[in-house]
């Protein structure tokens, strides 16, 4: 079988993931705050997550491996063709349970009913407008 350029890797297994979004219906654009709990299956320098439209303010992995102070990020690589976002570190990264990256990022509501869209409807003849997801994996 052909790997497919557009699948992720086998480093990272996410465990959980918690996520606030703030949209804003007026501006048509959106606020999140993520923490994904994810085990690293091998070492690495970076982890490769998909990402699309999105513009990532901060990124910040934690680990008992680490230390008490979380990895800051030392560049993070967009991918649109391929749809992914990478975060690349400046420490090699061991493989292990329990890591936790936590994500700060905005993004359009646009009208292309991918990721987190933008959506109307009518009450008594006026339009409203409301966001929507389908949050499938791509």
């Amino acid at each position: 079988m052909k790997n497919n350029p557009y699948r992720l890797g086998k480093q990272v297994q996410p465990i959980l993931y918690d996520l606030t979004i703030e949209p804003n219906l007026k501006k048509f654009t959106f606020k999140a705050f993520e923490t994904l709990e994810l085990d690293l299956l091998m070492a690495s320098t970076s982890l490769t997550l998909h990402a699309v439209d999105l513009k990532i303010r901060s990124a910040a992995l934690s680990h008992r491996s680490l230390g008490k102070t979380p990895l800051k990020t030392s560049r993070i690589e967009y991918n649109a063709k391929f749809e992914t976002v990478t975060f690349h570190f400046k420490e090699r990264l061991k493989p292990g349970k329990g890591f936790r990256l936590e994500l700060e990022f905005d993004g359009e509501l646009n009208d292309q009913m991918h990721g987190f869209y933008r959506t109307s409807y009518l009450i008594k003849g006026k339009k409203h407008w409301g966001a929507a997801t389908q949050f499938e994996a791509t």
